[in-house]
């Protein structure tokens, strides 16, 4: 586990219940929806936490890239990436 943990766990939930539940994610295929929740998880199981650092940024430019989602989509994921850009953000100073 890492600090991040229980956020990445809870988004890759929420990923799966805006599939699920919301029109917005018609434009989207299915099993997009999938690799974000399965790379959430994946995020959430590594134990140092600058890979999950590493990986939550990674998740967030792929985000940008395709045309970021609805931050309603997965607002757990967001608390992390500001937790991350926070924590940096302390290490550079």
């Amino acid at each position: 586990m890492n600090p991040y943990s229980l956020m990445l766990r809870k988004a890759s939930m929420e990923i799966l219940q805006f599939q699920q539940t919301s029109a917005e994610a018609d434009h989207f295929k299915k099993g997009w929806f999938e690799q974000i929740a399965s790379r959430l998880e994946h995020a959430s199981c590594l134990s140092e936490p600058e890979s999950a650092e590493r990986e939550i940024l990674s998740m967030a430019r792929s985000d940008a890239d395709s045309g970021p989602l609805n931050e309603n989509a997965m607002p757990s994921f967001y608390v992390a990436l500001d937790a991350v850009q926070r924590t940096r953000k302390r290490r550079s100073v």
